[in-house]
């Protein structure tokens, strides 16, 4: 039961990271059956963050705030870790989500200062793409950039991946709500080479959406056609 929980979880890691939300949740559940039967606590709290992953990114959004509160409820047996603040930042985005501006903001610094603490420069990432959020989201476009600009210098030590091709299309976005729109499409337009060259789907469609409108604004409707 333990390596079949084991083979599952792992499964299902991979799967929601490519996208394939029903497979990867079918094999969590399976995975925190068979840790729920042994009282694997640990194992149980990754599953349930997972699933909280899946349906914080199919906007089942309470939903993934119930997950999230398992997945503390059985870590709290086992001493502080780096995956209760993971958790913690998780819950700041399923926050933002729900434009909860205050709670959102929260989560982000005690997790950014924890991240900080233990010197994950990934958690960093996370939390100040997270609180750049925050600021596109109440309109303050100019410290939501030099939030994301801060991300892309974290993540420039890293090979170019998921974190900079989001980033990207992140301040793409608010350099088209800000109106600067060449700007923007030469954002955008880098942030779809790193997705395809990573073979990333999950977040193409919301780029190519958003080429479609910086193109209509520039008045190129050959662009504007291409994108749709």
């Amino acid at each position: 039961d333990k390596h079949k929980a084991a083979a599952c979880l792992a499964l299902a890691d991979c799967e929601w990271k490519m996208g394939q939300y029903s497979w990867a949740l079918e094999n969590y559940q399976a995975a925190v059956h068979s840790y729920l039967h042994i009282q694997d606590n640990l194992n149980i709290a990754r599953c349930y963050s997972g699933m909280g992953i899946i349906a914080a990114e199919t906007e089942e959004l309470q939903r993934a705030l119930e997950c999230f509160e398992h997945a503390m409820r059985y870590h709290s047996s086992v001493k502080k870790s780096q995956f209760t603040v993971v958790v913690t930042g998780n819950i700041g985005h399923t926050y933002l989500k729900l434009q909860r501006f205050e709670e959102a903001m929260h989560c982000f610094e005690h997790a950014l200062a924890e991240h900080t603490e233990f010197g994950n420069q990934e958690g960093m990432a996370n939390m100040l793409g997270g609180i750049a959020g925050v600021h596109v989201l109440r309109k303050e476009y100019d410290k939501g950039l030099e939030h994301l600009a801060k991300v892309k210098e974290l993540r420039k030590s890293e090979e170019p991946g998921r974190g900079m091709a989001v980033t990207m299309m992140n301040t793409g976005i608010t350099l088209l709500r800000m109106g600067k729109f060449q700007e923007a499409k030469h954002e955008l337009k880098q942030a779809r080479s790193l997705m395809e060259a990573i073979d990333l789907k999950t977040y193409e469609p919301e780029v190519l959406k958003h080429l479609m409108h910086v193109n209509l604004e520039l008045g190129n409707t050959a662009e504007f056609d291409k994108y749709l």
